[in-house]
């Protein structure tokens, strides 16, 4: 009896290693550590068997809910018609290549999963207040610098350098974040495109930029990763200063926005 039931705790500790609790992971090591010493002290054996149900229903509690499949968002059609670059330097190389997909821009980051868990930002609620702090604490790690050439840099080299432009800040290490925090891949994108500074459309004042959106309580929001007061703003409001004519990405998905529209409207 023993034996089986040391072996099913054993097992339950093997299902819980990826949950982050470490308090839940130390109490089933105490109650492992009680089964072994069984052979020379006296237990409850009754008492073990409540602990042992117990951590089971807790168990229940922690395993994740599936994430429903995300298919492309119908307002999303085709392919960009920005194509990201990376550039890569070497002792006697110094050249800058085309990304086959922009999805390709993004990668795993056990980086950003540390900083983002030590700032209790992990699987958070999709609320403006979450989407701000995640928004603020990118922001107020990168200093804007631009780039020589046209470099879209994955998000572990953004934080580890600490500089970047408009592609790096609010374009990869905003949606990023995001998305490891918990947002869905038809939630949030970089949006590539004309900056219009006066908010008039006014050709002669305007320059290409990426920045991130992201749609919260059924509103899309500008994330401007250049501005260190990070605040999310509703893009149907700049929808004259920030044009997405280039232009969505993330790590999933890439296109045009429909019907010839250079933002995203609200529901």
């Amino acid at each position: 009896m023993l034996k089986k039931l040391k072996n099913w705790l054993e097992s339950l500790l093997l299902n819980v290693q990826q949950s982050d609790n470490d308090d839940y992971i130390q109490r089933i090591e105490l109650l492992l550590n009680e089964l072994e010493a069984s052979n020379n002290v006296n237990i409850d054996m009754a008492e073990i068997v409540a602990k042992l149900n117990d951590e089971k229903k807790a168990l229940q509690l922690l395993v994740p809910v599936p994430k429903p499949t995300i298919t492309k968002p119908s307002w999303l059609k085709g392919y960009m018609s920005y194509k990201p670059r990376r550039r890569f330097v070497s002792k006697n190389l110094d050249i800058t290549k085309l990304f086959t997909k922009p999805q390709y821009c993004f990668d795993k980051s056990t980086l950003l999963y540390e900083l983002l868990k030590k700032n209790n930002l992990l699987n958070v609620e999709k609320t403006f207040d979450n989407m701000k702090k995640i928004m603020r604490l990118i922001t107020g790690m990168i200093t804007y610098e631009y780039d020589k050439t046209d470099n879209w840099r994955p998000i572990t080299d953004i934080l580890m350098f600490g500089k970047g432009d408009c592609d790096d800040s609010g374009g990869i290490a905003i949606t990023s974040a995001l998305g490891m925090a918990g947002w869905n891949e038809d939630e949030v994108f970089v949006a590539a495109g004309w900056f219009y500074k006066n908010n008039d459309l006014d050709k002669n004042n305007r320059g290409g930029h990426a920045w991130g959106v992201a749609k919260c309580d059924g509103k899309w929001y500008v994330l401007e990763g250049t501005n260190r007061s990070a605040i999310p703003r509703l893009w149907s409001t700049w929808k004259n200063k920030y044009q997405g004519s280039w232009g969505l990405c993330n790590w999933k998905f890439q296109g045009m926005i429909a019907n010839g529209k250079t933002y995203l409207e609200d529901e």
